[in-house]
């Protein structure tokens, strides 16, 4: 009888309990989720909560709540205590206000903010302090220098530590500024103290570097390679590195210079990929073209829909399906969508009775191109689809064309492949090395089995013969209707990194030229053998004239050196000081007050096809009171570019752009030594050695021609090999 009068008395006490647990909210919401009050005289706000029960709240200290319980639906006050004190504001605080039921789900959070001083406390730190500080800490930059300017913020050094700072204030580099900053935010006040110029210091070389550089600290570097993609790549002891340029200015982007070698300049923000650093540029030095690329896409440029993005997926490195965002029917993509047709992309599409279409699609099933982590994914079940590439307009006439990407087909949640072939098409030009436009099929080498096949990247490469600037080339599945290959009927499959270069082999430009320039072609310089007596000297007042006077024939094969001194005449004859002439002097040919504007041309007649390499060697000097800063340059089809690389220095004020200073000595030679590649098919070899500023080699600026003299000269008479020479670069 005691046992059961227990249990009686205890089944009556949880069905108590359970009668008042039953009370309790099992939903609790409300119609704000933060809050935020000033730091003085903070108004109430409210809050108002809904839910099926009793609920309670939790708040911090410097929170109160009115009423602090209830049940149902209640208008809720919530108030704030000051954040000052005899000093002024505090520093902002921030916390949550919690308004619960019975369980966690049952709970109602508000984020409770209010404002004060975030440097009331902040600490004034260095650079070096700065750099090492947790995201998220206030502090005061007392002074800094700027050292690069990126497009949100710019990177402030010390001369030996260097930090990032997000900021919408306009600073150039030089600038002296001081900083109130959150560590990872952007910050609230910069101040310039004054401007000047920045001091770079000596920069670690990467290409000696980086198999050991971590990246863990923010270094100025310096690191050449050759661009692809938009992105610098290097091999170092058989190792392939990436340099990715991170909020970078558009004139200084990489993209600008697709398929030349270049120098890269600026300050490292650690390893953003496998075997990939980024870099936050100071300069960009161009070394000539390395491969003529006519068309090249990454799709990098996805990264401002991708990077951060949960949602969009990397099936391939993932080997695993999962849901693509469509392209057409996203609407966050479609400015992505404008893109890609304003680069010149097109689409198409077919399916069963359907052949192939191209254009826009009218609706979503025939909408099937999604995006991936920066490259792209077509087709669904029973609807084929794939891309048309941009005209390769950089073809200049015709030319045969190695066409080269990724791709991969797809698989099922349960791993089935989706076995299928890829086939290319071309129009407006060209035909494949089966005669025709349409291609050999593509392959894959992918496991065909179920369970164990596996997404990994096929490399896959065409050459089309005969393609020209109007030439575009679709890329798809081999049939329209995806039940003719695929027993699961459908066609799904991945592609990046389409590449198309000249034919290994071919002469851009639609083969060899009959009128071709015959090289290499020799000057004899301080030898018995100088053929230049009667054509170089020129007396003073009067301005040379191509193929009459000042110049210098060949002595192997046919081409001219011609001194062009109008500019130089001109001046003198202004200012009446009768300096200027040609003349011979030790057997160097050389020129008497020499100016800007003058230049010294090398000629070779013939035509040099795209492509081609072409190198230039001589030695020149000038007196020390007579210019110093030269330009080498190449005519490349109607345009003038740098023969070598660009460098600056500032004369008065002005940036003076230059390839070779002379030495101040007056005495020592400067070699010059250049390859250049050419874009388009050119009428003529000519290089220009062109005068840039009227500030002499020993230092002083020059205020008309005087009797300092410009010269060619070869060090060492005993060898041919710095004698003036034009010929095929390698």
């Amino acid at each position: 009888m005691k046992i059961a009068a227990a249990t009686l008395a205890f089944g009556s006490l949880l069905a108590s309990c359970q009668e008042e647990e039953s009370t309790v909210a099992k939903a609790v919401l409300g119609d704000v989720s933060s809050m935020t009050f000033a730091a003085k005289n903070p108004a109430a706000q409210t809050v108002t909560v809904y839910s099926d029960g009793d609920w309670h709240t939790t708040a911090p200290e410097w929170i109160s709540v009115d009423p602090a319980t209830g049940n149902g639906t209640t208008l809720v006050t919530v108030t704030a205590n000051e954040n000052v004190d005899a000093g002024g504001m505090l520093e902002p605080r921030k916390d949550t206000l919690i308004i619960s039921g019975n369980t966690l789900a049952s709970r109602l959070i508000i984020i409770v903010n209010q404002e004060g001083d975030a440097y009331r406390k902040a600490e004034h730190l260095t650079v070096d302090k700065i750099a090492a500080l947790a995201d998220g800490k206030a502090y005061i930059l007392d002074e800094a220098t700027v050292a690069a300017v990126t497009t949100a913020g710019f990177v402030a050094s010390n001369g030996t530590a260097n930090v990032y700072i997000k900021s919408s204030e306009s600073v150039t580099v030089g600038d002296v500024v001081s900083v109130k900053a959150v560590k990872g935010s952007a910050a609230d006040e910069v101040t310039v103290k004054s401007s000047g110029t920045f001091d770079y210091p000596e920069a670690l070389n990467l290409n000696e570097s980086i198999a050991s550089y971590t990246g863990e600290t923010m270094d100025y570097v310096t690191v050449a390679g050759v661009v692809s993609g938009g992105n610098l790549a290097l091999t170092v002891d058989e190792v392939d590195y990436s340099i990715k340029q991170v909020d970078c200015p558009a004139d200084l982007k990489l993209s600008n210079y697709n398929g030349h070698k270049v120098e890269l300049s600026g300050y490292t923000c650690g390893l953003i990929g496998a075997k990939q650093f980024g870099i936050l540029t100071t300069d960009v030095k161009d070394k000539g073209l390395d491969q003529l690329i006519y068309f090249e896409d990454d799709f990098e440029w996805f990264a401002p829909w991708t990077d951060g993005n949960a949602s969009i997926p990397d099936d391939v490195a993932a080997n695993s399906v999962g849901s693509s965002p469509n392209i057409f029917t996203t609407a966050a993509l479609k400015d992505l969508l404008t893109e890609f047709q304003s680069r010149g992309y097109g689409y198409i599409w077919g399916w069963k009775g359907q052949e192939w279409s191209d254009g826009t699609p009218d609706n979503g099933n025939k909408q099937t191109m999604y995006l991936q982590k920066n490259y792209l994914k077509f087709g669904k079940t029973s609807y084929n689809s794939g891309i048309i590439l941009p005209a390769l307009a950089k073809i200049n006439d015709t030319d045969d064309i190695d066409l080269s990407f990724d791709w991969c087909w797809c698989m099922t949640g349960a791993s089935k492949p989706d076995i299928m072939t890829l086939t290319i098409t071309v129009s407006g030009g060209g035909v494949f090395e089966n005669g025709t436009e349409i291609s050999d099929e593509i392959t894959s080498s992918q496991p065909t089995e179920d369970d164990l096949t596996k997404l990994e990247w096929q490399h896959a490469q065409v050459r089309i013969k005969g393609a020209t600037p109007t030439t575009k080339v679709t890329i798809r599945p081999t049939n329209n209707d995806p039940s003719i290959s695929s027993t699961r009927k459908q066609n799904r499959w991945y592609l990046d990194n389409i590449k198309v270069l000249p034919a290994e082999g071919s002469t851009p430009g639609g083969g060899d030229d009959p009128n071709e320039v015959k090289l290499p072609v020799e000057w004899s310089i301080q030898t018995d053998a100088n053929n230049f007596n009667e054509t170089w000297p020129l007396a003073n007042g009067s301005a040379t004239e191509e193929g009459v006077s000042g110049y210098i024939a060949s002595v192997t094969g046919t081409g001219t050196i011609w001194y062009n001194n109008e500019a130089g005449n001109a001046a003198d004859l202004a200012s009446g000081k009768k300096k200027t002439k040609l003349d011979i002097q030790a057997l160097d040919p050389r020129v008497t007050g020499a100016w800007p504007g003058d230049y010294c041309q090398f000629k070779v007649p013939g035509v040099v096809s795209k492509g081609k390499k072409v190198r230039i060697t001589f030695e020149t000097r000038t007196s020390a009171t007579n210019p110093k800063y030269w330009k080498l340059i190449y005519l490349d089809g109607n345009e003038w570019k740098a023969a070598a690389e660009i460098k600056t220095d500032k004369v008065e004020g002005t940036d003076v752009e230059f390839t070779h200073a002379m030495n101040a000595d007056g005495a020592t030679n400067v070699k010059v030594d250049a390859t250049v590649t050419y874009s388009v098919k050119t009428e003529n070899v000519v290089f220009r050695f062109v005068c840039q500023s009227a500030m002499g080699a020993g230092g002083d600026m020059l205020t008309a021609p005087n009797g300092g003299t410009w010269r060619l000269a070869v060090t060492d008479i005993s060898t041919t090999e710095w004698q003036p020479r034009i010929q095929w670069g390698e």
